[in-house]
């Protein structure tokens, strides 16, 4: 072999080496963030580094093969357990029902593959095994070819009925909820109604949430987030408004029972993807959080939802549209364009009757630019990208005070502090276009201070004391817009600085809690 061959051949051995290593970087980090026991991983690891770099050059492990190169020993002492720890890793961790038939034909083609090489090469499976008479081999494996294929036939509808009976427990359910509830009637009276709609947790990394100053920037962050410990539990928030002119309304739709229930089949849409690269417990719902219940309960329909209106197109903000196919989305046509590229899913329902904006309407008091939604000033949408490209604020002016959609340019109310509490950022350009965006709403705050925001992940007393309990009723009274306004003045300085007794810090999980908690001192 020429210099040149060999040169070029090596070249072609590298390029492979390092496609493999970012494949088993890749599931490595799936099968950490998943919950696999480190111990058992790392011997993973260096068993599938081994039988890479063994096939590839299998000069390196000579002395399994008593000073000869044998790709077949390699095989044997690497490929097997690495295999095997493959398997059970992605049966414990990432089997899904709906992978069944995939995994069945998958195997009845490796079958029927072998069948074919032992037809051309016996003596390349095995010496005792070409041996064997020709019809005896074929048997050996053209039978158990047939047999994994009828199997997948069979398990498509047996997945189908399954998932089907899954669904229909779940409605059942969710009927039930409703039924047993009372069920209240909405007030005629010509005035805005807003009700906070808890559809549900998330599980995320207390950096994600608070580590904006301590290295979660860009894909250092992103990265962070996968393999971090050290988690909280955050509630999702959906917000309905029964608007006397505009009829039933929503800011988000947060997530669905799929996510919930059957994460990975709903993330099953995207080739993989996101179902990979989430994880599988990342969301709580119980039958009395479902938007269907929350929104019945208080005497509407879903079907009644005309509009809703999108601060961003991430996936706990949009697996509601599920329950929403009648509604139009309202999104900004950079979020839309740039940002849900993994969340297709989520939309599927809304997509024909999807309502694209730019921002048209001219200067709205600290923001350049502004979309006077209707054209009446009731609704006004406002650029706050950062979290995504287009991320969106809704403004909702109301007789008597403004209500302010924040999304999750800012997630609670003391992340408004930014130059002391800050979430994960994009890093670059886009930290720059999130923190000029939480510095307008603070002007537009303090243009008029009965302006009420409201957070899609508040867990604190703000929250929970003020808006989900005065809003009960769907209003403000001016007793409780006071007891707003003397809230925020407990926790900012006139310069959006945070008192002494509110800066966040992390508590470990302790005892049965699966995850830690959020002080402030």
């Amino acid at each position: 072999m020429s210099i040149t061959l060999k040169i070029l051949k090596n070249i072609g051995k590298g390029l492979l080496l390092i496609l493999s290593l970012w494949l088993l970087a890749i599931m490595s980090i799936v099968f950490y963030m998943k919950g696999i026991n480190p111990i058992l991983l790392t011997f993973y690891v260096i068993m599938s580094l081994a039988v890479n770099t063994g096939l590839l050059w299998p000069g390196i492990f000579k002395f399994l093969a008593k000073g000869e190169k044998s790709r077949k020993r390699v095989l044997k002492f690497f490929g097997i357990p690495s295999a095997v720890l493959f398997i059970i890793f992605y049966a414990a961790v990432i089997f899904y029902i709906q992978d069944l038939p995939v995994i069945l034909g998958i195997l009845s083609v490796i079958a029927f593959l072998l069948m074919v090489i032992d037809f051309k090469r016996p003596e390349s499976l095995s010496k005792s095994f070409a041996k064997k008479s020709k019809c005896s081999r074929l048997s050996l494996l053209g039978v158990p070819a047939i047999i994994l294929l009828v199997l997948m036939f069979i398990s498509v509808p047996m997945v189908e009925n399954y998932l089907t009976s899954l669904f229909k427990q779940a409605e059942e359910k969710r009927l039930q909820a409703i039924q047993s509830a009372t069920i209240k009637t909405p007030a005629i009276d010509g005035k805005v109604k807003v009700y906070p709609l808890h559809v549900g947790d998330t599980i995320l990394a207390y950096g994600q949430f608070y580590g904006g100053f301590d290295g979660w920037v860009g894909l250092t962050g992103y990265f962070k987030t996968l393999v971090d410990e050290n988690t909280i539990t955050i509630p999702l928030y959906t917000y309905l408004i029964d608007h006397p002119d505009h009829g039933l309304m929503m800011v988000d739709a947060a997530i669905n029972w799929e996510q919930a229930n059957e994460h990975d089949g709903f993330y099953n849409h995207n080739y993989m993807v996101s179902r990979l690269l989430t994880v599988k417990n990342e969301y709580r719902l119980t039958t009395e959080q479902e938007l269907q219940v929350q929104v019945e309960r208080l005497g509407y329909k879903l079907e009644d939802i005309k509009t809703v209106f999108m601060t961003h197109s991430h996936d706990d903000h949009a697996g509601g549209l599920r329950n929403l196919p009648n509604s139009k989305a309202v999104i900004s046509k950079e979020d839309w364009e740039k940002g849900t590229s993994i969340y297709p899913y989520s939309f599927d329902l809304v997509k024909d009757d999807l309502e694209l904006f730019t921002y048209d309407s001219g200067e709205f008091k600290s923001f350049s630019k502004s979309l006077d939604y209707f054209g009446d000033g009731s609704v006004i949408l406002l650029p706050t990208p950062g979290h995504s490209p287009g991320h969106t604020a809704v403004l909702v002016q109301t007789e008597g005070y403004d209500l302010l959609f924040m999304g999750d340019t800012p997630y609670t109310l003391n992340h408004m502090s930014i130059e002391e509490v800050r979430q994960l950022t994009l890093g670059s350009v886009e930290e720059e276009k999130q923190l000029e965006a939480t510095r307008n709403l603070q002007k537009l705050v303090d243009a008029k201070p009965d302006t009420v925001m409201l957070f899609a992940h508040d867990y604190t007393d703000y929250q929970s004391d003020y808006i989900e309990k005065f809003l009960i009723d769907g209003r403000f009274s001016e007793e409780e817009l006071q007891n707003i306004r003397d809230y925020r003045s407990k926790i900012f300085d006139d310069k959006w600085k945070l008192k002494p007794g509110n800066m966040p810090y992390y508590i470990p999980a302790s005892g049965d809690k699966e995850t830690g908690n959020v002080e402030f001192k």
